[in-house]
């Protein structure tokens, strides 16, 4: 937000994303940014506001949260941890208890007969205090099982741990899709499943995969702001973040099948000739024009003489 003498940068204001409205200017075909809130919409100036979305679906101009291929996991956990909270009270309880109990007669409950409108909410009541009859022990695993006449209460106790078995892999198989979905990885959150290089070697690229793709989002905004307060203050230059990579723990692995890489590029060049050099200079990432832009000072075979490219041997067709 600019200040009030229009010379500088006063602060920084983050507008909710849920309150942006996009559409296209029929006759600019540019994006237009509305915020919606309480009251009138508010038209966001572009020289002031930047919308900028880690990640986007199709060629909608909406961005897509991170977080959102989560939110079913996320939920399943949610599940997942009333069920154990759940487990773990019937634990302290040591068994899982099923009882089945005989209808009492309306007589035993008071009633006329099964006319009587008072039986349905009699039954009710009758079962109700035969189950906290029951549980009102089960913290001390005693459990009470009384009889009606002739036709007693059968319990049956079910061992807990046989009804848990599964309960930890189907856990940690959801905390995998979450963390999954988040963009991160096991190891990040203190789980490992191995610690061989050849697994780092994998998993550490993804990981600066990742924070050179929220990188590029945040220096897309920063440098924003910094060339706007450049604008304001009058100053003819243009301000570019980009942020130091770290540095790679296998620079010597790297350097090494770089190397492999070249010495397999010139074995090919001297057997297919320049027909090669193609293939190479789409690999290394070069076009013509490149040895015109490269300053002075830059002379690799200085003091070298560069290496002979071997002739090849014309052969002869039968």
């Amino acid at each position: 937000m600019p200040a009030r003498d229009r010379r500088s940068v006063e602060r920084v204001e983050v507008v909710p994303g849920e309150e942006i409205r996009i559409r296209r200017d029929p006759g600019t075909r540019e994006l237009v940014y509305t915020q919606v809130g309480r009251g009138e919409q508010i038209t966001l100036n572009p020289l002031t506001y930047r919308y900028v979305a880690a990640s986007a679906r199709g060629r909608s101009p909406y961005g897509l949260p991170l977080f959102l291929a989560a939110l079913f996991a996320l939920d399943r956990k949610r599940q997942l941890s009333d069920s154990e909270q759940r487990v773990i009270n019937l634990m302290a309880r040591s068994a899982l208890i099923t009882a089945s109990a005989p209808v009492p007669t309306p007589q035993q409950v008071g009633c006329r007969d099964e006319n009587d409108p008072n039986y349905p909410a009699a039954v009710s009541a009758h079962f109700s205090r035969i189950a906290d009859l029951i549980t009102a022990g089960s913290a001390n695993g005693l459990y009470l099982a009384p009889r009606f006449g002739d036709q007693p209460i059968e319990i049956e106790a079910t061992p807990i741990t046989q009804s848990v078995a599964g309960l930890s892999d189907i856990t940690n198989s959801n905390q995998l899709r979450v963390w999954n979905a988040l963009r991160t990885l096991p190891f990040l959150r203190g789980k490992m499943d191995s610690t061989t290089q050849a697994l780092a070697q994998v998993v550490i690229p993804l990981v600066h995969a990742h924070a050179i793709h929220g990188q590029s989002v945040h220096a897309a905004v920063i440098a924003y702001g910094a060339n706007l307060n450049l604008r304001l203050q009058g100053i003819p230059a243009t301000a570019e973040l980009k942020f130091a990579p770290p540095r790679s723990p296998y620079q010597l692995d790297e350097a090494t099948a770089l190397l492999r890489r070249a010495e397999a590029h010139t074995k090919l060049t001297a057997l297919f000739g320049p027909a090669w050099a193609q293939a190479a200079m789409r690999e290394f990432d070069v076009v013509d024009g490149d040895a015109a832009r490269a300053p002075d000072w830059w002379n690799p075979t200085s003091g070298a003489s560069a290496p002979d490219t071997p002739t090849p041997t014309p052969q002869e067709t039968p």
